[in-house]
């Protein structure tokens, strides 16, 4: 079956792969089972990079069932880099070696450290900061959980991509509470798991002036 499907994304063939990937978003799909799993990665990695949208938007789409959404962003997560890292896809980087060139070379060997983490992935924290506006209990204890577990393999991406996600929705924010029409869950999510970072950085002075040159491309001081 994969061999097929490996030999039909080979080809030249035009399709709307974000689409493909939002079609697996099933009403009555819960758990993540293998089969799923390796065809998303063979559509993911294989899917023609050149093509607009590529297949890993699919992910960053509002999906109705989200609760299966982050499963199956959970289990992609939680796969060895060498089988699949999201920084293979195209997308936006929290963090890049790029974005700290002029900054000392201890920041640069930091930068050069997480870069390469498959939490490197800017979309992937709007998702989760999206969901975290969630009426159900469920949805938002997954994302918690995705993101304990992230903290454990680098807080510095966590805090960096809540920081940066934050810019953003803060003025999204302010034009809410004019008219009325959003929760603040969210908002007070991200300064929750802001703190949870904190006690893991053990280079707190490094890890400001890795976010601050992060920031410096948004044009954003910290």
């Amino acid at each position: 079956m994969f061999f097929s499907l490996n030999l039909f994304l080979s080809q030249d063939v035009n399709l709307n792969w974000a689409a493909v990937i939002k079609s697996f978003d099933w009403s009555d799909r819960h758990g993540v089972d293998t089969a799923t799993l390796k065809m998303l990665i063979a559509i993911l990695l294989n899917s023609p990079r050149a093509t607009e949208p590529h297949a890993v938007t699919g992910f960053w789409e509002t999906w109705s069932n989200s609760l299966y959404q982050l499963r199956l962003l959970d289990a992609l997560l939680s796969l060895p880099a060498d089988t699949f890292n999201f920084v293979q896809l195209p997308g936006h980087r929290i963090v890049t070696v790029d974005d700290v060139s002029i900054a000392s070379p201890t920041i640069k060997s930091l930068a050069a450290n997480v870069q390469g983490q498959t939490w490197n992935s800017l979309e992937l924290f709007q998702v989760l900061v999206y969901l975290a506006d969630s009426d159900s209990n469920e949805i938002r204890n997954c994302v918690r959980e995705m993101l304990d577990k992230a903290i454990k393999i680098s807080a510095e991406i966590v805090h960096m991509g809540l920081l940066q996600v934050s810019v953003s929705r803060t003025l999204h924010s302010f034009v809410s509470v004019l008219y009325g029409i959003r929760k603040q869950n969210g908002m007070r999510f991200v300064q929750s798991m802001l703190a949870s970072c904190l006690p893991c950085f053990l280079q707190a002075t490094q890890i400001i002036n890795l976010c601050s040159c992060a920031f410096g491309k948004f044009g954003r001081i910290i």
